[in-house]
This record gives structure tokens, C-alpha cells and sequence, in this order.
């Protein structure tokens, strides 16, 4: 077992600036590469959901494209509700 004392003689040394900055760089790498990963498996649900709305979807999306301002409310509705559920996300926390 070793105590304090003996840990205080032997001790970490620490790291040098140089491993510091490799060490920063790789971790911001690693994040870049997670966003990125992130980034398209959203774009994947996405357009899943778009996909996936079924009848609905084939109706809201007919009739949005015969008359654009609808489509551009229901667009809004959508915005709105990913929004707010962001935002409930931010208070949970």
C-alpha cells in the first residue's frame, strides 16, 4: 500500500505543454468525428419521418403543394415543435 508521503517523493510529474496540446488535439478530433456521426444519423430520422408519415404525410403533402402558404404553416409547425422539445430538453437539465 502506498501513503501519501511516499506518493509526494514519487509523484506525478505531469505533463509537458507539448503532450497537453496532443492530448487537446485528439480529444477535438474525437468530438469533430461524434458531431459528424451525429449529424447523419439525424439526417437520417429525418428524413425517415418525412418518409414515414403515412397517409397524412401523402395528404398535408398534396394539399401544401397546391397551395404553398399551408405548406410553409405546417413547416412552421414542425420548427415549432422540434423547438419546444429542445427547449423542454434545456430544463430538464
Amino acid at each position: 500500500m502506498s501513503t501519501d508521503s511516499e506518493t509526494m517523493t514519487t509523484g506525478y510529474r505531469g505533463e509537458t505543454l507539448d503532450e497537453l496540446r496532443m492530448r487537446r488535439a485528439m480529444v477535438a478530433v474525437r468530438l469533430d468525428m461524434q458531431k459528424e456521426v451525429l449529424q447523419r444519423k439525424a439526417q437520417q430520422v429525418m428524413g425517415e419521418a418525412t418518409q414515414s408519415d403515412g397517409v397524412m404525410g401523402m395528404v398535408t403533402g398534396g394539399i401544401a403543394s397546391r397551395f404553398p402558404k399551408l405548406g410553409y404553416l405546417l413547416t412552421g409547425l414542425k420548427v415549432a415543435r422540434m423547438v419546444f422539445r429542445f427547449v423542454r430538453l434545456l430544463r430538464r437539465k
